[in-house]
């Protein structure tokens, strides 16, 4: 997974940052994490893991360095060059406290799914398969709560957000061999 968001980040999104509007990067970059969350929903017990948690982990980064560079990128587009540590570290304080609210909320709806799994099949007794089972209704409970959830952001992206995509730079500002960067679009702050 951290493979994926480094390549997509690193490779599709800096190129295409500068040349498009954030929202025609979000929206994908969102449909891929919910794919990769419903990827979840095709597993059994007995899913390998290159057929199962793999696959998910690569939609999942892939999503991911789609959406991380390009809201940074944006949340922090415009400020003063003085704000920039500030608006930088507000930024990421509220990611962070979003994933945590978020990894909690996932945690008690699949706890709660495989305790009820459990209770629902107590007269199979505690054996090992039904325990998997359990562990495995939880995870796809959870995983169809984030696909919905990601997928109703995507929608409000898609709708709501309107952000044109960043203006061509001056003259003679473009990087090596003719490219544009992003600190030459104005979308990244010069370092000192």
């Amino acid at each position: 997974m951290t493979t994926a968001v480094l390549v997509s980040a690193g490779g599709l999104t800096a190129r295409l940052l500068p040349r498009l509007p954030p929202r025609a990067l979000i929206v994908p970059g969102m449909l891929l994490i919910s794919s990769g969350m419903l990827w979840i929903l095709t597993m059994e017990t007995d899913t390998s893991y290159v057929e199962g948690v793999l696959v998910a982990g690569l939609l999942l980064g892939v999503g991911a360095g789609m959406i991380m560079p390009v809201a940074f990128n944006y949340a922090t587009h415009g400020i003063d060059q003085g704000d920039a540590g500030v608006a930088s570290a507000s930024l990421n304080a509220t990611q962070q406290v979003g994933s945590s609210t978020g990894t909690a909320l996932l945690n008690t709806i699949a706890s709660s799914a495989t305790a009820d799994y459990l209770a629902s099949h107590a007269s199979q007794g505690r054996s090992p398969a039904v325990a998997r089972q359990a562990a495995l209704e939880g995870f796809e409970t959870a995983g169809t709560w984030a696909a919905g959830i990601i997928l109703a952001g995507a929608l409000i992206v898609a709708v709501l957000m309107n952000t044109p995509r960043p203006k061509p730079p001056a003259e003679g500002t473009t990087g090596p061999a003719g490219a544009q960067d992003a600190q030459s679009t104005g979308l990244l702050p010069a370092h000192s």
